[in-house]
């Protein structure tokens, strides 16, 4: 459903909501800065293609590190109470923390991807997580995808490494 549809648009004074140009005009300031972003860390196909290899020999893996991830935010107590307050079940918490990893090694890394990432980020924001907590969290997880890469003894480990530092 469209905002213009869902009644969700923004509208700012002297300006008609205009539903899919509005929505158009944000999806194109998206990609720019998703690229803007990409350019600014140096991805690039080579980082596209090195995730992709990752993707399938890390599927098995994803559970344990989806586990270590839940288990920290369990010791930090806002976002527990976040967590809580939320109304999400843990199982629905562990399914969000491991379709974000399987998007990050799957991608595409377009604006649908940005897309999604800034939803995810809009909504730790509406449920008040300190945005301390997001940076070590996600230093957190970068650190565990690290750890399984390496642990896979496959070829060109540490480019691949760098390709999911970028990503993240």
């Amino acid at each position: 459903m469209s905002a213009a549809m869902s009644g969700n648009v923004r509208r700012t004074p002297g300006h008609a909501a205009s539903g899919t140009t509005e929505d158009a005009r944000r999806g194109e300031m998206a990609a720019t800065l998703f690229g803007d972003l990409k350019a600014y860390v140096h991805f690039d196909e080579h980082d596209q293609e090195n995730l992709r290899q990752l993707a399938v020999p890390l599927a098995v893996r994803l559970g344990g590190v989806v586990e270590e991830l839940y288990g920290k935010l369990h010791e930090y107590p806002a976002a527990r109470s976040a967590i809580r307050e939320s109304g999400a079940s843990p199982t629905r918490v562990r399914a969000t923390i491991a379709d974000w990893m399987n998007g990050i090694l799957q991608g595409p890394y377009d604006a649908d991807y940005f897309a999604l990432r800034s939803r995810i980020g809009h909504v730790h924001v509406r449920l008040r997580m300190p945005q301390h907590f997001m940076v070590a969290a996600l230093c957190l997880a970068r650190l565990a995808l690290t750890d399984e890469v390496r642990r896979l003894g496959i070829e060109d480990t540490e480019d691949k490494i760098r390709s999911v530092h970028k990503i993240i």
